[in-house]
């Protein structure tokens, strides 16, 4: 029962780690919570990173979340963070080892929706991350 969704189809982790609670979101895996949906499902690491709440990304990260996971839009926990404007989160991710590359399906990546919508520290952010081609 920790895994069922409510009416809005997010379940108790996902609450948990979108308001911040760290605390209940070790709760709620050591109960058995599972960390990552199926492939194209919202995660608590994306609503975590849309709000910023890095203890809880931290949490769910060492617990196994997987950073790249994509949402059914292909939105990742880092596009999300460069939509939010979090800048210590969107660092946060990329010293995690965020892919800077992952595409939304619409084809845009975090840099992409950096620029979009101004947030002009996480562009830069987002550029020094980059590699040079060789790296790549």
């Amino acid at each position: 029962r920790v895994n069922e969704p409510d009416e809005h189809q997010l379940t108790a982790l996902m609450h948990a780690a979108h308001h911040g609670h760290a605390d209940v979101v070790r709760q709620l895996i050591t109960s058995g919570a599972t960390v990552d949906p199926r492939s194209g499902k919202l995660s608590a690491l994306i609503l975590a990173a849309e709000s910023g709440r890095e203890a809880v990304i931290k949490v769910l990260v060492h617990r196994g979340a997987k950073i790249d996971h994509a949402d059914a839009g292909g939105s990742t926990a880092l596009i999300g963070a460069a939509r939010g404007n979090n800048a210590s989160t969107v660092q946060l991710l990329i010293s995690l080892g965020a892919s800077l590359f992952h595409t939304t399906y619409g084809g845009h990546d975090a840099l992409y929706y950096a620029k979009k919508t101004g947030h002009h520290d996480i562009v830069k952010l987002l550029q020094d991350g980059y590699p040079t081609p060789r790296d790549h």
